[in-house]
């Protein structure tokens, strides 16, 4: 659950502060970008572990 969590900052700071991120040469499209891949990685995340838990039951 923690590690879903701190993603879940991750992307809320990318996402809010994507200023920030303008001196290490991230424009706001790939910061975008790293947002839809994270979400897709914490979809696919979530998914294995309820199919964890169904096969389980």
């Amino acid at each position: 659950m923690s590690i879903i969590y701190n993603r879940l900052l991750f992307i809320r700071f990318f996402y809010f502060f994507p200023q920030s991120q303008n001196k290490e040469g991230l424009n706001h499209y790939e910061t975008s970008l790293i947002i839809k891949v994270t979400l897709k990685s914490y979809n696919r995340l979530i998914h294995d572990q309820n199919f964890l838990i169904l096969n389980k039951a």
